[in-house]
């Protein structure tokens, strides 16, 4: 083959190994992309209150995707560092959490208040939790589920009142799990990306 010629070939098979990495970058970046695991929105309501008014936190799974073994919504609540709590109330003197309603019922709703032990990401290690988690888990998921947890906050205190929230559904007990948001505006406690809610707590007016 002469000089001229390899140099053509090589051009080729440059060229057609460049259309090739591209055309898998595209395809790869779709891909990992995808469709979400299943739809999570909020609403509060309403979203400024005054010290002493209550407000209503709403989330909702809908458009699952996969059949999941377990899976839920947790809501945790990080300037809430100290007081006491029952099945499904918890009262400090920064502000009260109550749950309202839930799809399949309250009895799924759990409160782990500061100093209960959960569980942590890395490793399924378990520690005492800083601050107050609500969450919800249920045994069955389906692609029809559209399930909403419902909480009653009272704020004590005037300023940012802050909220983490976020889904998640697992295909095997609590394995191959699939979150929204996947990686948020931050992390919680036990190392989950969230979404960040807060509500504007003003002082009373009187």
């Amino acid at each position: 083959m002469s000089v001229s010629a390899a140099i053509a070939t090589h051009l080729v098979l440059a060229l057609t190994l460049s259309s090739t990495v591209l055309v898998v970058t595209a395809c790869g970046g779709a891909l990992a992309t995808g469709p979400k695991p299943f739809l999570l929105d909020w609403e509060t309501s309403p979203s400024e209150v005054e010290v002493g008014e209550s407000f209503t936190l709403t989330i909702r799974i809908y458009e699952v995707q996969l059949p999941g073994e377990h899976g839920g919504i947790s809501v945790s609540f990080p300037s809430l560092t100290d007081g006491s709590h029952s099945s499904d109330t918890f009262s400090s003197t920064v502000a009260d959490v109550e749950a309202v309603s839930y799809t399949t019922g309250l009895s799924n709703v759990a409160f782990h208040g500061p100093g209960k032990t959960i569980y942590h990401k890395d490793d399924n290690r378990m520690f005492p939790a800083e601050y107050l988690l609500v969450e919800s888990d249920d045994p069955s998921w389906l692609p029809s589920d559209d399930r909403t947890l419902t909480l009653r906050i009272t704020p004590k205190l005037g300023g940012e009142f802050p909220m983490r929230l976020r889904g998640w559904i697992c295909a095997e007990e609590y394995t191959r799990c699939k979150r929204n948001p996947v990686s948020g505006d931050g992390t919680d406690q036990q190392g989950h990306g969230v979404t960040v809610v807060t509500v504007a707590v003003s002082p009373t007016s009187n």
